[in-house]
């Protein structure tokens, strides 16, 4: 066969076809990925709600009265650290700087220590 030089020959590689197709493959896998990032990013973790003191309360409750208590530390949902006591049916804020807070604090920490573990 002879090829005159006034006529253009076309021949489909089908590597080159399968190598495109698999680069196209890989960017949009790349771009699903990237666009899951990018949407777990901007969501953040998923928040979980929790009930921060946003004040101290005024009254301090008796210690016979406390069912249990939590410390709360400032972090992105808490804006100030506190000491949350639960008492039969609410809470109370308090300030743990508080020396009556503390002591409560200290007797809770000797009742623990004399329990068996």
């Amino acid at each position: 066969m002879t090829l005159h030089p006034n006529v253009l020959h076309f021949t489909f590689d089908t590597s080159s076809e399968k190598n495109a197709f698999n680069k196209m493959n890989q960017v949009f896998i790349v771009l699903i990925c990237f666009s899951i990032v990018c949407f777990v990013v901007s969501g953040g973790p998923i928040p979980i709600h929790k009930s921060c003191c946003k004040n101290y309360s005024k009254h301090i409750p008796q210690i016979n009265k406390i069912k249990k208590y939590e410390e709360q530390k400032i972090d992105s949902q808490c804006r100030i650290a506190a000491v949350k006591f639960t008492l039969q049916n609410k809470h109370i804020c308090s300030n743990p700087k508080n020396k009556m807070v503390i002591w409560i604090l200290k007797k809770f920490a000797e009742k623990d220590q004399k329990k068996p573990h």
